[in-house]
């Protein structure tokens, strides 16, 4: 994802050198402006995706970790399981 956003930013800067080569009447400095703009996004993508990708649901997460502490800590009970005729203890959450 991020090489495709670097790509399109370098394409999106060719494309403003180009028109800014081929009409010779626009003010250099929207060529300008379009190229600063393309690799401050692109910078700016870069360092906001992998946070992203690495929580993309940490809304969620949070709010699901408050509701389990208001509820309280969770309770273990003992169970007893037959396996195999012998008798087996486990935690049953």
């Amino acid at each position: 994802m991020i090489t495709g956003v670097w790509a399109l930013a370098f394409g999106v800067m060719v494309a403003a050198q180009l028109t800014l080569l081929y009409t010779p009447g626009l003010s250099p400095r929207a060529g300008i402006i379009v190229i600063i703009l393309a690799l401050v996004g692109a910078v700016k993508f870069t360092g906001w995706y992998p946070e992203h990708v690495r929580n993309p649901n940490d809304f969620l997460n949070k709010i699901s970790h408050e509701s389990w502490r208001a509820s309280g800590p969770r309770r273990f009970a003992p169970a007893t399981t037959q396996l195999n005729g012998k008798q087996n203890n486990q935690l049953m959450f």
